[in-house]
C-alpha cells in the first residue's frame, strides 16, 4: 500500500496532520542521510585525512547546480547478498 492509496480515506485535518508527519519523517531521514553512514566511519575517515564524499562533492560542484537523485538508495534488491544498510554507498 503506498502513500497514495491511504490519502483518499483521510479528510481535513487527519490528511494534513498525517502528511505533515510523513514530510517531517522525510526530513529527520534526509537528515541523516547527508550526515553519513554513522558518525565513528566519519571520524575514521578524518583520521585519515581524508574528506567525506558529501564534502569533496561539494568543492567539485557550484552551490545550487547538483541534485542528488534518490540519495536515500542502498546497493542491491534488499533480500541479496550484495544488499546493505547504508543509504547513500553510491555517493
Amino acid at each position: 500500500m503506498s502513500v497514495l492509496d491511504e490519502l483518499p480515506q483521510m479528510t481535513g485535518a487527519a490528511q494534513e496532520h498525517t502528511l505533515r508527519e510523513r514530510v517531517a519523517e522525510l526530513s529527520r531521514l534526509r537528515g541523516a542521510i547527508h550526515d553519513g553512514p554513522s558518525r565513528a566511519a566519519t571520524e575514521a575517515q578524518k583520521a585519515k585525512g581524508k574528506l567525506t564524499a558529501r564534502e569533496r562533492m561539494d568543492l567539485l560542484f557550484d552551490p545550487g547546480t547538483f541534485n542528488e537523485i534518490e540519495p536515500s538508495v542502498g546497493t542491491g534488491p534488499p533480500d541479496s547478498a550484495w544488499s546493505t544498510a547504508v543509504p547513500t554507498d553510491g555517493v
